[in-house]
């Protein structure tokens, strides 16, 4: 006998392709957290990468970014750039020429281009100008933080903020000039 339904709540169900898609969902993060946290205790930056993913979770909901239809290279993909990208900034020096440039080059790209679909995910038009409001918002009030960070000399903060922007700079330029749908 197969479940198809599950009850919630009185009268209420979770169909079978809610429970399948939940399950996958559950599978694919903790195929990313386990390796994560390993390279992450590897790199001796747990703290790091993690205030990094809080950074970088709100701005790649709105502006999109990379997609591969595979969901193990996507979820390789993801793997490798939050965990080393952070490491090898962390120990960089990062000048405010360099951040400036590159927040401007972000905000130039979104401004222009807008956000970055994927076409398994198609945004509708108020969808699309939403999200690109949001994620100039984001990318604003990230910039601050990150010139507080540099005045009050918390080089440590101001490079994860600037690791986000690398890495929104690095799927900007993939998604505008090198990647088709």
């Amino acid at each position: 006998m197969k479940l198809t339904k599950f009850p919630i709540q009185l009268n209420n169900y979770i169909e079978e392709d809610e429970l399948i898609y939940g399950n996958e969902l559950i599978k694919r993060y903790i195929l990313f957290f386990i390796p994560f946290f390993c390279i992450s205790i590897l790199e001796d930056c747990i703290l790091n990468n993690l205030i990094f993913l809080l950074f970088y979770i709100p701005l790649k909901r709105y502006s999109g970014g990379i997609h591969f239809n595979n969901k193990y290279l996507c979820t390789l993909f993801s793997l490798i750039s939050i965990s080393i990208i952070p490491y090898i900034i962390s120990k960089s020096y990062i000048s405010f020429a360099v951040y400036l440039i590159f927040f401007i080059y972000c905000v130039l790209i979104i401004f222009t281009k807008g956000i970055f679909t994927n076409k398994n995910k198609r945004l509708l038009e108020n969808e699309l100008i939403m999200y690109k409001r949001y994620t100039l918002i984001i990318l604003v009030i990230y910039f601050f933080i990150g010139l507080l960070c540099l005045y009050l000399k918390i080089l440590n903060l101001f490079n994860v903020i600037f690791s986000v922007m690398f890495l929104l700079f690095f799927e900007a330029t993939f998604c505008t000039f090198i990647h088709t749908d």
